[in-house]
C-alpha cells in the first residue's frame, strides 16, 4: 500500500517535472533573445555630479542650521530667568526660526532626492527603450551576465542636470 502511494506521488512529480521541461524548452528561444542590462547604482550615486551638488548644498544647509541652533540656545539661556510676555514672545520667535531652518534643510534633502531618483529612473527607462532591453537591474543583484550600461547612464545623466 505504501509502495503504491509512493509510486502515485512519484508519477505525479514526474509528470509535473516533464511538463516543466517542455515549457522551458518552448520558452528558451524567447529568453535567449531577451536583452537585459545592469547598472552599478553605487557608482552612479558616487559619480553623478547632481549628487555631489546636493551633498554640498545640504552640508551647507546643515552648517547653517547648526549656527542657528547655537545662536538660539544662547538667546534661550539668557531668557530662561525672565518670564514676562515679551521674553515669552521672543522664545516663540527663536523656536520658529529654528523650526523654519530645520524645515528648509529637510525640504532641500527631499527635493534633491526626488530629482536625482527621477533623473536616474527616467534615464534608465530611456536607455532601456532605445536599446530594447527587457529589464535593467542593479548590478549588485544580478546573478548572470548582462550588458553594463553604467557609463552610458552617467553620460546621459550629466546632460540633464
Amino acid at each position: 500500500m505504501l509502495l503504491m502511494k509512493f509510486l502515485k506521488t512519484l508519477n505525479k512529480d514526474l509528470i509535473q517535472a516533464s511538463l516543466l521541461l517542455i515549457l522551458i524548452s518552448f520558452c528558451q528561444p524567447v529568453f535567449s533573445k531577451t536583452k537585459v542590462a545592469v547598472v552599478d547604482l553605487v557608482k552612479i550615486y558616487q559619480q553623478y555630479s547632481l549628487v555631489e551638488e546636493a551633498n554640498r548644498l545640504i552640508a551647507e544647509g546643515e552648517e547653517g542650521l547648526k549656527r542657528v541652533i547655537a545662536t538660539a540656545e544662547g538667546e534661550m539661556k539668557k531668557l530662561e530667568t525672565v518670564t514676562d510676555a515679551a521674553s515669552e514672545k521672543r522664545k516663540d520667535e527663536i523656536q520658529a526660526t529654528v523650526d523654519d531652518k530645520v524645515e528648509d534643510v529637510q525640504d532641500l534633502k527631499e527635493n534633491y532626492n526626488m530629482k536625482i531618483n527621477r533623473n536616474i529612473q527616467d534615464t534608465i527607462t530611456k536607455l532601456a527603450h532605445q536599446s530594447s532591453y527587457l529589464a535593467v537591474m542593479d548590478k549588485s543583484f544580478s546573478v548572470f551576465a548582462a550588458d553594463d550600461i553604467t557609463t552610458q547612464l552617467l553620460t546621459e545623466l550629466e546632460k540633464i542636470k
